[in-house]
């Protein structure tokens, strides 16, 4: 099990490592603009991951700058 805390809210939600961010997101009542539903065409669902880590696909949405300063995809 992972636990995710959604910040600046705190709404704290436990997910199966290798949830979709999104979908956790919505489970926990978080709002997080993505009008590609998730698809990972748009990079409306940018956020900044504050500790931990993710294994995820390079994405043409997000910079090499912008992976350095710890955003990811939800």
């Amino acid at each position: 099990m992972a636990k995710v805390v959604f910040r600046p809210s705190g709404k704290t939600i436990e997910c199966e490592i290798g949830d979709n961010l999104l979908e956790v997101a919505r489970r926990a009542d978080v709002y997080i603009e993505a009008p590609c539903n998730g698809s990972k065409s748009c990079g409306k669902c940018k956020v900044k991951l504050l500790t931990g880590e993710v294994n995820q696909e390079v994405s043409s949405h997000l910079s090499d700058e912008d992976r350095e300063n710890g955003f990811i995809l939800g």
